[in-house]
């Protein structure tokens, strides 16, 4: 009977850990499809509201973007775009190369110092990798934040967070 009952433990343990698994993996995906949706919809209004064209938006590279309904900036991200395929590009053009080399000295030169130092090594330096970026990502997460904030309706007096760009219809001091 003791056996029994260890058993059922086991299996409510099990059940409501893959549960728990499940249930955060949906949460993720409904996030993440939230979030694509409200970007989406905000980004959306460029096209809508302002009159850009998605030409002008892809191909051009002046960004000089106005706050007014009327339009009149421009919005070109191809040097972004572009910027980021670059960036990707030299990444992987430098990562790839040492990846594939470790690898292979780990499993076919020198197993059992691969195993010993660099696996441990490689561990730590992924690791570091992913606290920088979430680093990363909550400093900007902050920055927009106390932009909204601070360039609010009611605190519209001409100051932004960003002292390189300012509202199209602020006369420059």
């Amino acid at each position: 009977m003791d056996q029994n009952m260890r058993q059922q433990h086991m299996f409510r343990r099990e059940y409501f850990g893959k549960s728990l698994a499940v249930l955060c993996g949906m949460f993720l995906i409904v996030l993440t499809i939230a979030i694509g949706a409200f970007l989406l919809a905000k980004g959306m209004l460029t096209f809508t509201q302002v009159h850009h064209s998605i030409g002008e938006f892809l191909f051009s590279s002046a960004w000089k973007p106005s706050d007014t309904e009327m339009g009149g900036g421009q919005v070109g991200a191809a040097i972004y775009i572009w910027g980021s395929i670059l960036t990707c590009t030299l990444a992987l053009v430098i990562s790839v190369p040492f990846s594939l080399a470790t690898a292979v000295f780990m499993t076919q030169i020198a197993p059992k110092l691969g195993e010993r130092i660099i696996r441990p090594a490689v561990e730590i330096s992924v690791r570091l990798l992913n606290y920088s970026l979430v680093f990363h990502l909550s400093f900007m997460a902050g920055s927009a934040l106390s932009y909204s904030f601070l360039s609010s309706r009611e605190y519209s007096t001409c100051r932004t967070a960003s002292p390189y760009w300012q509202p199209a219809s602020c006369s420059p001091s």
